[in-house]
């Protein structure tokens, strides 16, 4: 990075960003101040997880990811234009730094360093006097192991997307790429929320064959449309933030012994997952997802300086579902992100056991423990309608119901 821009970014993107300065100048296109862009974008759980991330570039990790994207948590996000876009001059409005507003409160928080260098990179030489007023909410609880940065980050980019109006100046392709990796410079996992879909998909996000190139193919994947019986819930053990951010903990990855090990089965478990999604192979991907949760757990709690997610409660009531599940021979499997609260994906038959788990999980811990079940399914949605339609709408249930 080079005075507060993002510098290296993909040939493929930088592209694109000349493309959008040649609009500008052909007067294709002008924002004015109190313009306004919306998006809201999905969560994600990662089935594959990647860890650690190359210290030497931006935003690449250490192996390919596979997710499954979770409609109903999300994240909505709305952007108001500071400043004028002046196509026919050089003139400068005076600079007004980019502002953020969280949970509907009229009460501005300061704006991560590092979400303030992303926007400054994406308007950086065509409309650099434009700064931001950010109003984001999430409908489901921050910084706890549930993605709040993937979705975060997928529905500012995507409401800059609508800002610019870019379906309109891009093609489909070229609106992909831009969305995902302006998502990926933002939080890693983001680039998996960034994804247009109109229903939950399977996201695979891969590293460029080429080592030298600072680019990422993030994708939707083919799977049985038995998957789409699938539904998934968390049980929220703990929603307080957690006491090392994700991004910190990545930085340490590499000092654990089990890294470059669980790394190099990376390619093996995504070419497994693969076929077993398009098969509808339950327990293969039940398998490979549990066993790269532990591993990739193992790695952050050996590291140095440690980041233990994985907690005392979170490992009863992961032997507790196990014990359960294997006892009804339910379709039924559990996973975690960079936190101590539990997904579980299961089949439609499973649920009367997982209510039985639930009260059986509360009793263990001797208190209520809080339980929120998709009930909406989609990816990243762009504009001001398609904002507004889902926004009141009930995306989680707090049962299992």
């Amino acid at each position: 990075m080079k005075n507060n821009i993002i510098t290296d970014i993909p040939s493929k993107l930088t592209l694109i960003q000349e493309k959008l300065c040649q609009l500008k100048i052909a007067g294709k296109f002008e924002i004015q101040n109190g313009d306004e862009g919306y998006s809201t974008a999905p969560s994600n759980i990662a089935l594959i997880k990647y860890w650690g991330k190359n210290l030497n570039r931006k935003q690449i990790p250490d192996n390919s990811s596979l997710s499954y994207t979770l409609g109903g948590f999300r994240s909505f996000t709305k952007v108001t234009t500071q400043g004028r876009f002046l196509p026919e001059t050089n003139e400068k409005t005076i600079s007004i730094k980019n502002k953020l507003f969280l949970n509907n409160k009229d009460i501005e928080v300061p704006i991560p360093e590092k979400m303030d260098i992303l926007i400054r990179s994406i308007f950086n030489n065509f409309a650099d006097e434009i700064t931001l007023k950010i109003e984001s909410i999430n409908n489901f609880p921050t910084a706890c192991g549930i993605a709040s940065s993937a979705s975060g980050y997928a529905a500012l980019v995507g409401a800059i997307a609508d800002l610019l109006q870019l379906k309109k100046h891009l093609r489909t392709e070229e609106l992909h790429i831009w969305l995902t990796e302006w998502a990926r410079l933002g939080s890693g996992s983001a680039t998996r929320s960034a994804i247009q879909s109109s229903e939950e998909s399977f996201i695979k996000w891969e590293l460029e064959n080429n080592s030298n190139e600072n680019f990422t193919e993030t994708s939707e994947m083919i799977f049985h449309p038995k998957w789409k019986q699938v539904e998934h819930c968390v049980f929220v053990l703990n929603e307080n933030e957690k006491k090392i951010s994700s991004s910190d903990g990545h930085k340490s990855a590499s000092t654990s012994p089990f890294h470059n090990i669980r790394v190099a089965g990376v390619t093996k478990k995504i070419a497994r997952m693969t076929k077993a999604l398009k098969e509808f192979d339950f327990e293969t991907v039940q398998q490979i997802s549990e066993e790269d949760a532990f591993a990739m757990h193992a790695v952050m709690q050996t590291g140095n300086p440690k980041a233990c997610y994985l907690d005392e409660e979170t490992s009863k009531a992961i032997a507790l579902f196990i014990q359960m599940r294997d006892i009804n021979e339910i379709l039924a499997f559990w996973t975690l992100d960079a936190g101590p609260n539990i997904h579980i994906l299961f089949y439609k038959d499973a649920k009367e056991i997982l209510r039985d788990y639930h009260a059986k999980l509360q009793e263990l811990l001797n208190r209520e423990i809080k339980v929120f079940k998709n009930v909406y399914r989609g990816g990243l949605l762009i504009g001001k309608n398609e904002y507004y339609n889902i926004l009141d709408k009930e995306l989680l249930k707090s049962s299992l119901n």
